[in-house]
């Protein structure tokens, strides 16, 4: 195969235009229940107290007040392990539950358990309803009450 000026080869067009849309699929993300639960949980694991904030709703608290709770928790958590996988999600008007299984406390014996996390929708995104979350599935769970 000779090249020619100005000619691209069709393999280089759909390599371009699959990372485009790969790019766009991975940044719009969707704001959906699950994917917020998985946003949350992921953050959670890591420790990220910022997203959890960010993610988290609790009625009458400010973001401040929130990020330093929660700061506070992963602090303590910080030797804490535990494995997730969302189930599944079922949104109903501006409230969904999000199922989950979660291994606690990551050892090789560790089994998953069920559990629930309660969302909400606030100005048009779905947050983590503070609350709601168990504190058998994480112990170090910020006193939001």
């Amino acid at each position: 195969m000779t090249k020619r000026a100005g000619k691209i080869h069709w393999m280089t067009i759909t390599a371009i235009v699959g990372a485009v849309l790969m790019v766009g699929i991975l940044m719009s993300g969707g704001d959906d229940p699950a994917g917020r639960a998985a946003t949350f949980m992921s953050a959670l694991a890591r420790g990220d107290a910022k997203t959890l904030a960010e993610s988290t709703y609790v009625e009458g608290r400010s973001q401040e007040e929130i990020l330093k709770e929660w700061e506070k928790s992963v602090e303590d958590a910080k030797h804490y392990r535990f494995k997730f996988k969302i189930k599944g999600a079922q949104p109903t008007g501006e409230t969904a539950q999000v199922r989950m299984g979660v291994w606690r406390n990551f050892s090789p014996g560790a089994y998953d358990e069920n559990f629930q996390l309660e969302l909400v929708k606030r100005d048009g995104k779905w947050k983590v309803r503070g609350n709601g979350i168990s504190r058998e599935m994480y112990p170090f769970l910020p006193r939001f009450d």
